[in-house]
């Protein structure tokens, strides 16, 4: 289900899965990048406009005309999760429409909040739930988007010194979330409201060579499935701010390295251990001067004969990370090849 990019870490009125962040100055980066990443995968890096790309497009190097969502159907991972503070669990089910639309619907649910002064982990008096459905085009645009947070100020009883809904009122000031693809696919309209009540109501372009934050973890498999090693992608954020990623993809029998300092729970750190045939996705800022605010990483491993089986992701800054791991049993066979890529191709080499 990795990685999911949707909308826990509810912006202010500037832009998860995410998914939603507001961007539009570099004092919101940090916080924006560590939550979204992971809910929706997931992953939001940012490169200067206009900047030249030292990889190829993404979209540039997916074969035209093809029906992406096709390696996408059925299917329903689970996770462990952290996401900034929030520690849980969450799953991601994929079910292909008569269309050639694919739903996605995905559900976290967090049950422990780690203190952001002493990081001591408390359960969560009331359990905090995001729940999301997206649909895509056969060529993986975004069609719409429908999320809707269930989150309770119970915490700050938790956590009895910190009053989190004041130091954190961003959780807070939305429940439900729609985007919608408008003007022929051309323009999303986003529209947020809390308790029936609008919040605020935004239309801004979609770029045909952008992904919204709720495509990202998708989009990502697609690049996998066909076999793409080295490239960059424009992903766009809830306000209408495109922001570049550089991706590096490596065949490896050893995550440890990557996961170095992050201190990950020991569960996380068995799915890492050498000897297992894996690709590993690398990904990071393009633009020099943006990499200065936010240096880090983000990594998603999958399994080098099935790539459509995500089976990690984590990166960010460490102490402040991000994480989901699979919880089902991923090793089980599901077929000689798994789901193909659009191109047909059903591994990397």
């Amino acid at each position: 289900m990795m990685p999911a990019c949707s909308q826990t870490d509810p912006p202010k009125a500037v832009p998860i899965g995410f998914k939603a962040p507001r961007l539009r100055a570099f004092g919101g980066l940090r916080a924006a990048l560590h939550v979204q990443w992971a809910l929706g995968a997931t992953l939001l890096l940012l490169s200067a406009p206009g900047g030249v790309r030292a990889h190829d497009d993404l979209i540039e190097q997916l074969p035209r005309g093809s029906r992406y969502t096709d390696g996408f159907d059925g299917g329903a991972p689970r996770a462990a999760v952290r996401d900034g503070f929030l520690h849980g669990h969450g799953r991601e089910s994929h079910r292909l429409l008569a269309d050639g639309r694919l739903q996605v619907d995905r559900i976290k649910v967090y049950t422990r909040v780690a203190h952001p002064e002493t990081h001591r982990l408390v359960p969560l008096p009331d359990k905090w739930t995001v729940r999301q459905r997206i649909v895509l085009s056969p060529e993986l645009r975004l069609v719409s988007s429908d999320t809707r947070l269930d989150f309770h100020r119970s915490i700050d009883r938790a956590l009895t010194d910190y009053r989190f809904s004041e130091e954190h009122p961003r959780y807070f000031e939305w429940d439900h979330s729609r985007i919608r693809a408008v003007a022929g696919g051309a323009k999303l309209r986003h529209v947020r409201t809390r308790g029936g009540q609008p919040v605020d109501d935004e239309t801004y372009d979609y770029p045909p060579n952008a992904l919204p934050i709720e495509v990202v973890g998708i989009a990502l498999s697609a690049a996998i499935l066909n076999r793409l090693r080295s490239f960059e992608y424009d992903i766009l954020l809830p306000g209408g701010s495109t922001h570049g990623i550089k991706v590096d993809v490596r065949r490896t029998d050893d995550l440890t390295g990557y996961a170095k300092g992050y201190g990950l729970p020991k569960r996380f750190q068995d799915h890492l251990k050498p000897g297992q045939d894996l690709l590993v996705m690398d990904m990071r800022l393009s633009s020099p001067v943006k990499k200065l605010v936010f240096p880090h990483h983000f990594y998603i491993a999958y399994l080098r004969d099935r790539p459509q089986e995500v089976i990690a992701f984590w990166g960010g800054k460490p102490g402040e990370h991000v994480y989901a791991f699979r919880t089902d049993d991923w090793r089980v066979s599901r077929g000689a090849s798994g789901a193909t890529g659009a191109s047909g191709s059903t591994a990397q080499r």
